[in-house]
C-alpha cells in the first residue's frame, strides 16, 4: 500500500456521542482534511490510521486514530493501489468546495472509481454525509438500521446479533438452530451420496471372483452393522435404506438380498419401507408377505404398523383401493383401539360424474328437434362397502355382527364400552 496516499478516515461503528471527522489536511486547499491511511483486512473489515514501518516489512505496524499499535502480517492485508494521477483527482473533488452532504454523497460514487479497492474510502465520505445531515436515507446508505426499541441507529450486523442471528455467506442472517438445522441436512445429503456411491461400486463387483469380489461381500456384511459400518467409512448405515428399496423396485432378480438387508438394518429403521411394500407391491406377493412379517418382529414395529394402516383407513383422501390394502394389512396388528376408526370406515360414498348428451324432443306434428340447454351434467353418489375393513373390525368384536350398518355398530360400541350406566330415575 503506498505510503503517503491520502484517504479520509473510515472509523469504527459510529456513535451519537463521539463521531470522527473524515477529511484529509491539505495545506494548499482551504478544505480542511484529516490524513490517515485505511487498509483492508483480507476477508473483511478495515482498519483505518498510520503505518509506522516500512510498507514492505512483512509484519505491518499500525497505528490506529485512537492512538492503538496494531502488528498485523503484510499477507493479511489486502493492496489498495492509488496513482498519483488519481490522488490528484480526489483532492481537485474537494478542493474550495463547501463542506455538505451532497458533496460527500456525490464523491463516494465518484470514489468506486478511484482504485482498485476503493470500498473504504466511498464509505468514509458516506459516513461524513451522515455527519452532516444524519437522514434516514444516510444511515441506510452506511449499512445501519435504526434499533425499533431504543431509536438508536446501529450496523445492521449488530443488531442482528442482538437478536441472536448469525451470518451466513452472502449477507444473510439466521438463526443459530435452524443453521445448525441446515447444515445437519446438508452433512448429511453428502454422507447419503457416499453411501450410495458405496452400494453402487460394491454391487458391479459382487459377482467379480478375486480381491474385488471378496471386498463387495465384506462390504455389505459392513452396510448392516451400524458400528462396523461407522468404524470403517465413517458413515451412518441407515442412510443406505432409501437406496436399497430403488434397487429393490429395479432388479427383483437381488429381491431376497434387498429384503434381507433392510430386515438387519437397526433399530426398526427399515419399518418405513417395510409398510410402503405391503401398501404398494401387488397383494400376495411374496414381498408383501415378507414385509408383514417383518414388521410383526417387535412390540415397536407392530404399534408402528398399526398406526400408519389405520391413519390411511381413517384419512378422507385416502382413495378405496388404498382403505381396503390397509383394512386388509392392519388385521395383523390391530386392537380395540381401532374399533371406532373401522366402523366409521365401514362404508365410502363414491361420487361419479356423468354428462347426458344434449336431450331429443319431438313436436305435435311429429318432427324431432333438438333439446334446450345443451348437455347436462349429473352427479350421482353411490356407497361401497369395504369388506376388509369389516373383517377387521369383526376380529376384534367376538360375535357382533351388524354388517355395513354404521348407526347399529356406533350403539353396540356404546353399550359395550360404556364405562357405567347411570340410573337417571329420581328417587321418591
Amino acid at each position: 500500500m503506498k505510503k503517503n496516499a491520502i484517504y479520509p478516515v473510515s472509523h469504527y461503528p459510529l456513535h451519537v456521542a463521539t463521531i470522527l471527522f473524515l477529511f484529509l489536511v491539505c495545506i494548499l486547499a482551504r478544505t480542511t482534511f484529516l490524513q490517515a491511511d485505511t487498509f483492508e483486512i483480507r476477508g473483511g473489515g478495515f482498519i483505518t490510521g498510520k503505518l509506522t514501518n516500512d510498507p514492505a516489512s512483512s509484519i505491518l505496524k499500525i497505528r490506529t486514530n485512537d492512538g492503538i499499535d496494531l502488528e498485523i502480517a503484510a499477507t493479511k492485508i489486502k493492496p489498495a493501489l492509488v496513482t498519483d494521477e488519481q490522488d490528484q483527482a480526489y483532492q481537485s473533488w474537494l478542493k474550495g468546495k463547501e463542506d455538505t452532504a451532497e458533496l460527500h454523497r456525490s464523491v463516494s460514487l465518484e470514489c468506486l472509481n478511484l482504485a482498485r479497492d476503493p470500498k473504504a474510502l466511498s464509505y468514509a465520505h458516506k459516513e461524513r454525509a451522515v455527519e452532516l445531515d444524519p437522514s434516514n436515507e444516510n444511515w441506510s446508505a452506511i449499512g445501519y438500521s435504526q434499533d425499533k426499541r431504543t431509536g438508536e441507529w446501529t450496523r445492521r450486523d449488530v443488531l442482528q446479533k442482538r437478536k441472536g442471528m448469525i451470518s451466513l455467506p452472502g449477507n444473510k442472517w439466521d438463526t443459530p438452530q435452524s443453521k445448525a438445522i441446515a447444515d445437519f441436512d446438508k452433512a448429511r445429503a453428502v454422507d447419503e451420496s457416499k453411501t450410495k456411491g458405496l452400494i453402487d461400486q460394491h454391487l458391479r463387483n459382487l459377482t467379480q471372483r478375486g480381491p474385488a469380489g471378496v471386498k463387495a461381500a465384506e462390504f455389505f456384511r459392513t452396510l448392516v452393522d451400524p458400528v462396523a459400518m461407522e468404524e470403517t467409512y465413517n458413515l451412518d448405515n441407515r442412510l443406505a435404506i432409501k437406496k436399497i428399496y430403488e434397487l429393490l423396485l429395479k432388479d427383483a432378480s437381488r429381491a431376497d438380498m434387498y429384503m434381507d438387508l433392510l430386515a438387519k438394518m437397526p433399530d426398526n429403521s427399515a419399518n418405513a419401507i417395510f409398510v410402503k411394500i405391503a401398501m404398494e407391491f401387488p397383494t400376495g406377493s411374496q414381498l408383501v408377505s415378507q414385509a408383514l412379517e417383518l414388521l410383526e418382529r417387535t412390540e415397536a414395529s407392530r404399534e408402528y404398523a398399526f398406526q400408519q394402516f389405520l391413519n390411511v383407513i381413517s384419512n378422507e383422501k385416502s382413495t378405496t383401493g388404498a382403505v381396503d390394502r390397509a383394512g386388509s394389512n392392519v388385521q395383523s396388528f390391530a386392537d380395540k383401539r381401532a374399533i371406532p376408526t373401522l366402523i366409521e370406515r365401514l362404508v365410502s360414498i363414491l361420487s361419479k360424474t356423468t354428462t347426458l348428451p344434449n336431450p331429443v324432443g319431438q313436436s305435435s306434428d311429429g318432427s324431432v328437434s333438438g333439446g334446450f340447454g345443451g348437455p347436462k351434467t349429473v352427479t350421482t353418489k353411490a356407497p361401497y362397502p369395504h369388506s376388509t375393513v369389516l373383517s377387521a373390525l369383526r376380529s376384534l368384536v367376538d360375535n357382533a355382527n351388524y354388517e355395513y350398518n354404521i348407526p347399529e355398530w356406533r350403539i353396540w360400541y356404546s353399550n359395550t364400552f360404556a364405562k357405567t350406566n347411570l340410573d337417571l330415575r329420581r328417587d321418591e
